[in-house]
């Protein structure tokens, strides 16, 4: 079942962001539930969404495939998931994030330095990401909205390489 119809089941009263008479910012809350698998989005699908929170799932990807076309999103927190790999490089294309919170996952490899380009970013949190490693990228300089950043004990050595 592909994701649209998966959440659909779940959250239909999501739905009827699609009257064009309405301006309303959705919500997806999942948070705290026993669904496990794999997400993704295509460009069609909840370009009105805002807030997406995946916070104590069972997914298996770290990001959601298709992420980049949720241009409209606001919060993306995936705090304590399942989630494992990368940070992918599209998720620079998230210019309207404001709050991205990816603490205590399974994250592998580094901070894409595409993050940089999230110009609207003003708080980011990797708290207890265990396996996230190397230099905090200098491209976080970009980010001029940033008030809150919490990359944990876990990277607490690569500030020591990073200039604000």
């Amino acid at each position: 079942m592909n994701s649209p119809y998966l959440l659909q089941s779940l959250y239909p009263c999501f739905f009827f962001s699609h009257v064009p008479t309405l301006q309303i910012e959705i919500l997806l809350h999942a948070a705290n539930t026993m669904l496990s698998g794999q997400i993704s989005f295509n460009e069609n699908d909840f370009t009105s969404l805002r807030y997406l929170y995946l916070d104590d799932t069972a997914w298996d990807s770290i990001i959601p495939r298709g992420i980049e076309y949720l241009t409209q999103l606001r919060h993306l927190s995936m705090l304590n998931t399942a989630m494992r790999g990368i940070i992918p490089t599209e998720i620079g294309k998230l210019t309207s994030l404001e709050r991205l919170v990816l603490g205590a996952c399974r994250i592998l490899g580094s901070i894409p330095t595409e993050i940089g380009e999230m110009t609207s970013l003003k708080h980011l949190d990797f708290e207890y990401s265990y396996f996230l490693s190397g230099k905090l990228p200098s491209e976080l300089g970009r980010l001029v909205a940033l008030t809150h950043l919490n990359v944990g004990k876990y990277l607490a050595h690569a500030i020591l390489y990073w200039k604000w």
